[in-house]
């Protein structure tokens, strides 16, 4: 499970982003929240718990497979990539190798606004999301099990760092 963090809740029912299943910060796990640094405690009113379950017997059967899942990442691994980069790590569904992600840990509820002189068109997040260890995901960013010093993709696989450090893993 990991958390969302919102500084206000959406001023109307008819708000087009409504965050289902928002709660005021003071019903937030109290573990949680002493590990929230002050300004956190006090700039953000809101949260929203998520909680991932995946059970794969439903949708393939019986799961034959047995090895080891490792996931590449490094600084371009971003949005959906790094909340999956970060399930992925929180599960043990696999061991992560390369760099730190990007950070951009984000969920569905980017609002869009239109800005009526210019005519742009921006999205921003309105949610601060925390790491399962209770970090803040634009600070601290998803860091693989197994850091590698110049994550960089090398065709030949025996040049390739990343891929190095899985066989020596696996060894």
């Amino acid at each position: 499970m990991y958390y969302s963090l919102y500084k206000q809740n959406s001023k109307t029912n008819r708000d087009f982003y409504k965050i289902p299943g928002i709660k005021t910060i003071d019903n937030i796990d109290e573990k949680v929240l002493k590990n929230l640094p002050p300004d956190i405690k006090e700039d953000f009113s809101f949260f929203r718990p998520h909680v991932i379950r995946v059970n794969a017997g439903n949708l393939w059967g019986e799961v034959k497979f047995k090895g080891k899942v490792y996931l590449l990442v490094d600084e371009k691994t971003g949005s959906s990539a790094d909340n999956f980069a970060a399930f992925a790590k929180d599960t043990g569904f696999a061991t992560l190798v390369g760099g730190v992600t990007n950070g951009t840990r984000a969920n569905v509820h980017i609002p869009v606004a239109n800005l009526p002189i210019s005519g742009f068109i921006i999205n921003y997040s309105r949610e601060l999301v925390l790491n399962a260890d209770g970090t803040i995901n634009m600070e601290m960013k998803t860091t693989p099990h197994i850091l590698v010093d110049d994550p960089t993709y090398n065709e030949d696989f025996n040049k390739d760092k990343c891929i190095q450090a899985i066989i020596e893993d696996k060894i």
